[in-house]
């Protein structure tokens, strides 16, 4: 994997090559990217794109990234993503994506987030104190989606993070406003 970082937002690459060489979700995540590009975040958060065509990862970072407390777990979290768009049983493709609507992908996006957070949790990643708060700003969430079961769903995902979720399933789970084992 060749790091292009032309503005040097990660002044020390060696934290990107130790996260996607051991990348709990997916290791040597390193020989799967050709390129990792470094760009400036023009959104309010870190994001992270694949470009399945090229196996090129663009990392949308600021400036004030690296000094954050929490900068390893954004880098595992955001990482996290690229792992479950290359693992062929989470199947994802942009085609599936881009065919849901708006509502729906920010819907299913909080349920990946909540499952991404959840496995990084059950590795003693997951940085964020009050877990409690977080896990009710992603039921609040839900709910103002009209999801009726958001607890329980929210529960069910973090609780149980070896339940491994396909993007379908996620789909579904989103769709039905209910957590089915089955």
């Amino acid at each position: 994997m060749r790091i292009i970082d032309n503005e040097n937002l990660i002044p020390d690459k060696a934290i990107i090559e130790v996260i996607t060489r051991e990348h709990p979700l997916c290791e040597n995540l390193c020989r799967i990217i050709n390129n990792l590009i470094i760009e400036p975040s023009a959104e309010p958060t870190e994001k992270i794109n694949l470009d399945p065509g090229t196996q090129n990862v663009t990392l949308y970072i600021f400036k004030e990234t690296p000094p954050k407390r929490d900068y390893e777990f954004i880098l595992y979290y955001e990482f996290s993503h690229i792992a479950d768009k290359l693992n062929p049983g989470f199947k994802y493709s942009d085609e599936k994506w881009n065919s849901l609507t708006e509502r729906e992908q920010r819907g299913v996006q909080t349920l990946w987030n909540c499952f991404i957070n959840a496995r990084l949790n059950e590795r003693n990643l997951f940085q964020i104190i009050h877990i409690n708060a977080h896990l009710g700003e992603y039921m609040d969430f839900l709910e103002s989606l009209s999801v009726n079961n958001a607890q329980q769903i929210i529960e069910e995902i973090w609780y149980h993070p070896s339940h491994f979720l396909s993007l379908e399933d996620m789909i579904a789970i989103f769709r039905i406003n209910n957590w089915d084992w089955t």
